[in-house]
């Protein structure tokens, strides 16, 4: 009981961020909530209910397999008597509370309306079983992918597997399948394989996005061979150049590009071909979540550098901005010119101009490198409240309209972002003027 007391505030409570999303999470089901009555419930009530679990959720079912690694890969934790049980125990009840959680809010919405609008008990355990085989997904997908990135792009590849064997097998029927017997006995199956392969094992091995080359080249003669501003670079880049950055995060967005046109094109062609493009233009948007964890790495390596570097405080902000708009530049390119490619080959094609397109994929992932580069100094609420308001600005402002294929564009939103974008960097110049670092003053 009480490793999953631990785990709970990990997953909900460890970060500045994860507070402010729990917070946010209860006073949106609170809202939700607080109008139930003999009537039923309204579409605004449902909303807010539904929204406020999964911000209260997101963290740790996202996240909760790499902070599942994190934890298993700490030989002092491995030294306490039944470490590794004690805590994959504490993470399956984690998937079941989030099962849970949902269901019981969709009983109390639904309590107080009339019988003849209470959903069946058939639809409480299709959302049980869809909830808990997602969040099963998840935590050993995000367990196996932060291994590296060739591991994440196979865990994608195995995340739609199941669905095309079962299509190429003949079976029409796969999203009812995938919610009922099989989507349920799947759960079983995957925590018994897993955890075999987790219990056995001697040493989980470390998140390898980067650090694992740091640190071999820290261990070779690479910084030796180059010069100081080379040197520096490459140090606030994990050993790795904007060049390869953009290759790798190029390929592996082609890759899912790929498989999912291939999806659309032997299962859903005759479908919904806007939902197609709002999948595809979506997965292109993850460089925004590039762009912010590159540019975080920058901030995060950037304090040894200060006497290093023979820099002031703002001369190495201006420094570090430099080198995180080359990095921004080199992984833009690809997705620009992968967009560019789906746009043209689009059939039909989305009835949102193309300007408008652009600049609602550019402005998050710009919001997003700011953002990163703000992490260096005081972080406070603005920080979880701005990763909020790229994620909504994103949501309304391109995937919902391309979802329903609306030709008005929301311009108001894209100027929004852009103004989100230039706060952020004139926060983020603030926090840096007024740091305060104790590494460097000795």
């Amino acid at each position: 009981m009480k490793t999953f007391i631990q785990l709970l505030r990990i997953g909900f409570w460890m970060l500045p961020i994860q507070r402010a999303l729990t917070v946010l999470g209860v006073l949106l089901c609170c809202l939700g909530l607080q109008r139930v009555g003999p009537i039923g419930t309204s579409f605004s009530e449902l909303s807010n209910a539904f929204m406020g679990v999964s911000i209260l959720m997101f963290v740790p079912v996202t996240c909760g397999g790499a902070f599942f690694r994190m934890l298993s890969s700490r030989r002092v934790l491995m030294l306490l008597p039944h470490a590794k049980a004690r805590l994959l125990s504490g993470v399956i009840g984690m998937n079941l509370l989030a099962a849970l959680l949902l269901i019981g809010i969709f009983f109390v919405l639904y309590l107080g309306a009339p019988a003849k609008l209470k959903p069946d008990p058939e639809f409480y355990v299709m959302q049980y079983v869809l909830t808990l085989s997602f969040a099963t997904q998840c935590t050993i997908g995000v367990f196996i992918a932060s291994r590296g990135p060739i591991w994440g792009l196979l865990m994608i590849i195995a995340w739609q597997l199941p669905g095309v064997v079962m299509r190429v097998a003949g079976v029409d029927d796969v999203p009812r399948l995938m919610t009922g017997p099989v989507g349920l006995l799947m759960v079983p199956m995957a925590w018994l394989a897993f955890s075999i392969w987790y219990l056995r094992t001697r040493q989980v091995s470390r998140a390898g996005w980067g650090g694992s080359q740091l640190r071999q080249a820290a261990g070779s003669d690479t910084f030796a061979a180059m010069t100081r501003e080379q040197a520096m670079l490459r140090w606030t880049l994990s050993a790795a150049t904007p060049l390869r950055l953009g290759l790798q995060w190029g390929l592996a967005a082609c890759g899912l590009l790929a498989i999912q046109w291939a999806l659309h094109q032997l299962f859903d062609r005759d479908g919904n071909p806007r939902a197609t493009h709002a999948m595809m233009f979506g997965t292109l948007s993850i460089s925004a979540v590039a762009m912010g964890v590159v540019s975080h790495g920058i901030a995060a390596r950037s304090r040894s550098l200060w006497l290093v570097g023979g820099r002031t405080r703002l001369e190495l902000h201006a420094w570090c901005e430099r080198q995180m708009l080359r990095v921004v530049l080199a992984i833009a390119l690809p997705f620009l010119l992968l967009g560019s490619l789906l746009w043209v080959l689009a059939t039909p094609r989305p009835e949102l101009p193309g300007v408008y397109v652009l600049v609602s994929m550019l402005a998050p992932g710009l919001g997003a490198a700011w953002l990163g580069l703000m992490q260096q100094h005081r972080r406070s609420l603005l920080d979880p409240l701005a990763a909020l308001a790229i994620a909504m600005g994103w949501y309304y402002g391109l995937a919902r309209p391309l979802f329903e294929g609306t030709a008005q564009p929301r311009w108001e939103i894209a100027a929004a972002q852009v103004a989100l974008v230039l706060l952020l960097r004139e926060v983020a110049l603030v926090r840096w003027r007024s740091a305060d670092w104790r590494r460097a003053q000795r």
